[in-house]
């Protein structure tokens, strides 16, 4: 029972790391590029 729970919890933090951490690298690039656009809008 204690293998499986570990086994079990071990597999759903990769499921649910995996997607969280390119949700993030995606967010931090939209901002990045809302930002850029941003600037270039407003100096122009």
């Amino acid at each position: 029972m204690l293998l499986t729970s570990s086994v079990l919890s071990a597999t759903s933090k990769q499921f649910f790391e995996q997607p969280a951490a390119s949700f993030l690298v995606c967010s931090l690039i939209f901002i990045e590029y809302e930002l850029n656009f941003l600037s270039i809008f407003y100096k122009s």
